[in-house]
């Protein structure tokens, strides 16, 4: 689903924007490996909305639509 899944770049960090939700609420998201994550210390990456459920549910009937 994302541009390098097509080419050949493994980046370290992917910062995905707010239009994660599929516009219903500005959610974003930062992928990475295990490696780098378990690297980080503890509450050196957290976010004040991580545990906001709408936005999660939101996020998830998106990305359903995406793969259907």
């Amino acid at each position: 689903m994302l541009c390098i899944d097509y080419a050949d770049i493994h980046p370290d960090i992917i910062v995905l924007g707010k239009s994660l939700s599929g516009g219903f609420l500005p959610v974003s998201a930062c992928l990475s490996s295990d490696q780098i994550v378990m690297g980080l210390e503890t509450g050196h990456h957290s976010s004040n909305f991580s545990e906001f459920t709408l936005g999660n549910v939101c996020v998830n009937a998106a990305i359903d639509v995406l793969i259907e």
